[in-house]
């Protein structure tokens, strides 16, 4: 996810990065909460 904002901050590359992510290791619960919680997080950051 870092790097999806580092290389671009668009809503699209960092939901890309998130699904990327979660597909790698689709049964570590886990990592899947931790992603979305991520993207939510990055999200209400962004400027409309």
């Amino acid at each position: 996810m870092a790097v999806a904002v580092t290389e671009e901050a668009s809503d699209l590359n960092i939901a890309s990065a998130s699904i990327k992510i979660k597909k790698v290791r689709p049964i570590a619960v886990n990592l899947s909460w931790t992603v979305d919680r991520m993207f939510e997080a990055i999200d209400s950051l962004s400027i409309a």
